[in-house]
């Protein structure tokens, strides 16, 4: 790692999560135009809180687990310091390993329903939505002629006041280049046109226990 900071990034700042994970799978790199301060490390999670534009935000980049078992630590360590985070900008970024319904996939997904309810549990509880996006909805892929498959592995989550707080943030997810995966691009603002923003419509939010119940008294 240091020869590639030292030749690829001499300029930049870093967080790594070697501590935590061989290999060390998270790395944090920014510049000088950002303040970055390190919050908490585990073996799939980095989080920090970031001062950018005259405004902070909590900042956690994951890289998921492979198999399911190992991902519920994940979820508990997102549990285990939510009350922290509950009431300022957050924004969860990167491979989260694991699809939040059978759409995501080109298999459909077959034998992971009870690790999509663990993710899309955990979201909940965590109030936590997709960021809107553009760019393709398959973030993954197996590079086969054969036995193609591909699926929605990497994502852009946050919270109510991310959305207050940057109104005008953009997602965009690229095309993969060399990688079997697609990058996200996130622009903190956005100038528009058009002043008027659509109504966003999150689909884990049916899910809710009460969902139909707020949704009938809003409209009755």
């Amino acid at each position: 790692m240091p020869s590639i900071l030292r030749h690829h990034f001499s300029d930049w700042s870093s967080l790594h999560n070697y501590d935590h994970a061989y290999n060390g799978h998270i790395w944090v790199l920014w510049r000088n135009q950002f303040q970055v301060c390190h919050v908490d490390s585990s073996d799939q999670s980095i989080t920090c809180l970031v001062t950018a534009h005259q405004k902070q935000f909590y900042f956690t980049a994951v890289y998921g687990a492979n198999d399911g078992a190992n991902r519920k630590n994940l979820w508990m360590h997102l549990k285990g310091f939510y009350p922290q985070l509950q009431d300022h900008a957050w924004m969860l970024a990167g491979d989260f390993n694991i699809v939040v319904d059978s759409s995501e996939s080109s298999n459909g997904a077959l034998g992971y329903r009870a690790e999509m309810q663990d993710f899309n549990n955990c979201r909940l509880q965590l109030s936590l939505m997709d960021h809107v996006f553009t760019g393709p909805l398959y973030t993954w892929t197996n590079n086969q002629d054969e036995g193609f498959l591909a699926k929605k592995l990497d994502r852009v989550l946050v919270n109510d006041v991310w959305n207050a707080s940057w109104p005008s943030s953009i997602v965009e997810f690229l095309s993969p280049e060399v990688s079997d995966h697609c990058p996200a691009l996130i622009k903190f603002e956005e100038q528009m046109d058009n002043p008027f923003k659509p109504f966003k419509f999150f689909g884990f939010w049916t899910l809710h226990p009460e969902f139909l119940e707020v949704v009938h008294a809003s409209w009755c």
